[in-house]
């Protein structure tokens, strides 16, 4: 992963959960891929997409 990759989604699952920088990094990339894929699905949910 690069770095701008790692920026991205910490600033998505920052700004969404006000979870810390910190707290964010210290999940595997699993666990924070899986998050997002929860946000991007709600995200379809809510535009009628899902």
């Amino acid at each position: 992963m690069n770095a701008e990759r790692l920026f991205e989604e910490v600033h998505v699952l920052a700004r969404l959960y006000h979870w810390s920088e910190r707290d964010i990094l210290a999940l595997t990339a699993a666990r924070r891929g899986r998050y997002l894929q929860l946000l991007a699905r709600d995200a379809e949910r809510a535009e009628g997409r899902g």
